[in-house]
């Protein structure tokens, strides 16, 4: 009898609710949402007062530093001793500021999008409890503890070392970083809203029906049953024009009640994102109760696909908006670039014109398109950034387990937890191409993590470490071909790839299912220091290569630009990779790393400049290849000489091949018949130069390809009778 009396009531709450919301609005032109600032963000970023302290409850008693928010610890001033290493001066660092809330509070959430290593919160003196992620966005409710205009005191406690969270959780792991520096490294802001309110939202687009499908999840805070009316529509994010009609949908949730509404919205005639023509949309959500808003929420995406296509489709490439899309680019190792400002408190990661320089002036010249996050995940606004300028990411979590003692103690169920926050917090981003667990690792737990998340995100595929069979599939597989990793038998001479095939996988230890797709994201393991000398991991190979003995920053740095676009090139020309990506744009230099950046000025964003000028052939959409690395040649004598021609994009290209020889000045000192050539999209073409020499000391053989395009001439080098990779050619191809 009570079941059926509570029954009836509820469906009475249910009528009145949505007949008062139905009647309520006041508007019936939804031409277009219009924002009224229902949702107040509030940002405390900013220079917080900073102290040491332990793991307990109990602050401090000195908060005698300042620390902008966000950066890392080694900003503060002063300077901390022992910074970023395991140091018995202190267990836990502990922020403090003040802000002042507005005078009207009806709900109020504090987030932290990114801190380690684990946090615990308080405010005015409250404990709102504590987030283990180092890597994901913490969110505390506030409502209740915030005090309506006044001042209120938030301290932030956060662990000193990786070590501070407990061993289940999958704090960090990179076998080639020193420093594992603390501090919290994203956005803080409170976000003010009425009751109900939006959670978050889900975009999905559908390209082929010119639609998308919405996923957006509110929750009641209120104590009684509530009519809710959720009004949606997609805008153009620069013009703010209306490109769908509004959508309405009403709904009665019980107090305390979450939910998740799924709607299409149509977007005709939507205008694709991709890299080279990065188009945004918003989709404007507003909420409504009892006749009034409570909350609404403006929603960034791009109205694109992508997707790798495996299984019984399977051509191992990546397709964006259903078109096959080859990656070029690098990686971004920002985790170890913060290594670089243990000394001087570098802060230019949180700079946001560098940030935008860094994903798109010298990237856009080189002709790359791909970035991959190598371990450990960027900053919320990186991403934004991506949006904007038109750059895919691999989104890779901070995982790099190639031992079983480093992963024997993280927990599934924990990995699980941060990959969801990881997956709801960053999948609007049209930019993230994929979701990458891990780094070249063994352990199954990243298989059965992707199992447990993977529904979240259907429009994304997921990389398993390159070491694990893929969990899907259509699932990519990571290939790291670091053949000079085999000093000190290294060849003198790259002479190995006469007869290489390219075929995915290089490595023994690469997951082996030829039905998968393969993509390089690193290779060379021929580093160089920003001072121009060896790194730790590259110092055998280079005396394999060069000889033993100290050789000066331009032999290294003009022997490292040629071989690596070299390697770029034969990669690339083989077709076998859906994509190939450089390591390494951005990462630490430092005398005891293993692994460097081609920066000479980083401030400025200066590459080194032998490493520009060829890696911008070498990455070129339609690149050139000449298919022989033989370095000796007899005078007089006829060879037939293989250059290869590829072309990334989606029309044929007509031009002019030519192979000519060149001496230390530049002067042409022998020239095969120039061919002309058509090279289909996403194609390749192998021609066949007969060619003689006339000299074989110090001779630079010229692959040239003049066609229509604003990069044009695109051109492959070798060295013939050079003493050493370190000597310069010429400089300019005629």
């Amino acid at each position: 009898m009570n079941h059926t009396r509570n029954f009836i009531l509820r469906v009475a709450l249910v009528l009145l609710a949505v007949l008062h919301v139905a009647c309520g609005g006041d508007d019936d032109d939804h031409s277009a949402l219009v924002s009224t600032g229902a949702r107040s963000v509030v940002s405390l970023n900013g220079l917080w007062a900073v102290g040491e302290g332990d793991m307990g409850d109990q602050a401090p008693e000195q908060f005698d530093r300042t620390v902008p928010v966000p950066a890392l610890l080694s900003a503060a001033t002063p300077r901390f001793a022992e910074i970023g290493l395991d140091s018995d001066l202190r267990s836990a660092f502990w922020y403090r500021r003040s802000f002042v809330a507005p005078e009207t509070v009806e709900n109020a959430q504090l987030v932290i999008r990114k801190a380690k290593y684990g946090i615990k919160v308080w405010l005015n003196g409250t404990l709102l409890g504590e987030h283990l992620g180092s890597y994901t966005a913490a969110y505390f409710d506030v409502s209740g503890v915030v005090q309506p205009g006044a001042s209120n005191d938030l301290e932030v406690r956060v662990g000193a070392w990786r070590d501070r969270v407990p061993a289940f959780v999958p704090a960090a792991q990179d076998l080639e970083k020193k420093y594992w520096l603390p501090g919290i490294y994203d956005d803080v802001e409170i976000v003010y809203t009425g009751a109900p309110r939006i959670v978050r939202t889900k975009t999905e687009p559908d390209i082929e029906n010119g639609q998308v499908l919405v996923k957006t999840t509110i929750v009641n805070d209120l104590s009684t049953a509530t009519g809710i009316r959720l009004s949606q529509q997609v805008l153009e994010a620069a013009t703010q024009n209306a490109s769908s009609p509004v959508d309405d949908f009403t709904v009665v949730l019980l107090p305390g009640e979450e939910t998740t509404i799924v709607r299409t919205l149509s977007v005709p005639n939507a205008r694709l994102w991709s890299p080279e023509d990065p188009y945004l949309y918003v989709l404007r959500s507003v909420l409504e109760s009892d006749t009034r808003r409570t909350d609404e929420l403006d929603t960034r995406f791009g109205m694109r696909k992508v997707e790798w296509r495996g299984g019984t489709d399977y051509d191992g490439l990546f397709y964006l908006n259903d078109a096959p899309y080859y990656l070029r680019g690098s990686n971004i190792a920002l985790h170890r670039f913060f290594d670089d400002s243990v000394e001087d408190g570098n802060t230019l990661a949180w700079d946001r014109d560098w940030v935008r320089a860094l994903l798109s002036e010298t990237p856009k010249q080189l002709h790359w398109n791909t970035f991959r996050a190598v371990i450990g995940r960027l900053p919320q606004f990186w991403y934004d950034i991506a949006d904007e300028v038109g750059v895919l990411i691999v989104d890779e979590f901070m995982m790099w387990s190639a031992f079983a003692r480093d992963h024997e103690s993280w927990s599934v169920d924990q990995m699980e937890i941060e990959f969801r926050e990881w997956i709801q917090e960053s999948w609007n981003h049209p930019s993230i191409a994929m979701w990458d667990a891990s780094n070249e690792t063994t352990s199954s737990k990243s298989t059965e993590v992707i199992a447990r998340v993977r529904d979240l995100d259907p429009t994304r595929q997921w990389e398993n470490g390159g070491y694990n069979l893929p969990q899907s599939p259509n699932d990519p597989i990571e290939d790291h071909p670091y053949f000079f990793i085999a000093f000190p038998n290294v060849p003198n001479t790259p002479e190995f790839l006469d007869s290489h095939d390219g075929k995915p996988p290089y490595s023994t230890v690469v997951a082996d299912a030829p039905s998968h797709p393969y993509y390089i994201n690193e290779y060379g393991w021929l580093w160089v220091n920003r001072d121009g000398t060896p790194t730790e991991l590259s110092r055998h190979a280079w005396s394999a290569l060069l000889g033993p003995g100290t050789h000066s920053p331009e032999t290294y740095r003009e022997s490292y630009a040629y071989l690596v676009a070299g390697l770029t090139e034969f990669w690339r020309a083989r077709r076998n990779y859906a994509g190939v990506l450089h390591f390494v744009y951005l990462s630490y230099s430092r005398p005891e790393g293993q692994t460097s950046d081609n920066f000479v000025d980083v401030p400025n964003l200066v590459l080194e400049p032998r490493w520009f000028e060829y890696a911008r052939h070498a990455f070129a959409p339609v690149g050139v290849y000449i298919d022989s690395w033989k370095e000796d040649y007899a005078l007089g004598v006829e060879y037939e000489i293989s250059v290869d021609v590829i072309n990334d994009e989606d029309e044929a290209k007509r031009g002019t091949l030519s192979l000519l020889s060149l001496d230390l000045a530049g002067r042409v000192l022998s020239e095969s018949e120039a061919q002309e050539i058509e090279v289909p999209p996403y194609g390749k073409i192998s021609q066949a130069f007969t060619h003689s020499f006339t000299s074989s000391d110090h001779v630079l053989l010229v692959a040239k390809f003049d066609f229509d395009a604003p990069y044009s001439p695109v051109v492959s080098r070798r060295k013939v009778g050079y003493a050493s990779y370190g000597i310069v050619g010429p400089q300019v191809v005629p």
